[in-house]
């Protein structure tokens, strides 16, 4: 039997605040759809695509919830980086998961979790700069 998967918000409401801080250490947009590549085995291109098949709709609910778990980009941001509106990243945002997601949303925490401490370690990171400004450069190759 599998673990019950618990949220960024859940955690926070668990740790102690030098913990949290230890792990609210950011990531960026790119190492978020790297994961979620990893787990849905989709390409970016699938994901920026028009399709609406529920398999990549939850692709992207999932690219969503871990943006909004696990780094502080806008909406906006999110939307550009997926080739949509800010208003359909709000919108999927309040989308009921379905089981596929949910399956999905365990392991993409799992690859969180390892990535952080991978890129961090276990102590406060010195600086961590911005990857943001590359997401223009590799995304608009699509």
């Amino acid at each position: 039997m599998s673990e019950r998967v618990i949220s960024g918000r859940q955690k926070a409401n668990r740790m102690s605040q030098s913990e949290w801080k230890k792990y609210c250490r950011e990531l960026e947009a790119l190492d978020i759809v790297e994961i979620v590549q990893q787990v849905t085995k989709f390409s970016l291109a699938e994901l920026r695509g028009k399709r609406r098949k529920a398999y990549f709709v939850d692709a992207r609910q999932l690219f969503v919830r871990l943006c909004e778990d696990h780094t502080t980009i806008s909406y906006c941001r999110m939307g550009h980086v997926l080739n949509r509106d800010h208003s359909t990243m709000i919108h999927v945002s309040q989308r009921v998961p379905s089981p596929k997601f949910t399956s999905w949303l365990e392991k993409a925490e799992h690859l969180v979790d390892e990535l952080k401490e991978r890129e961090f370690g276990p102590e406060e990171p010195q600086s961590y700069k911005s990857k943001n400004s590359q997401i223009y450069k590799k995304i608009h190759v699509v």
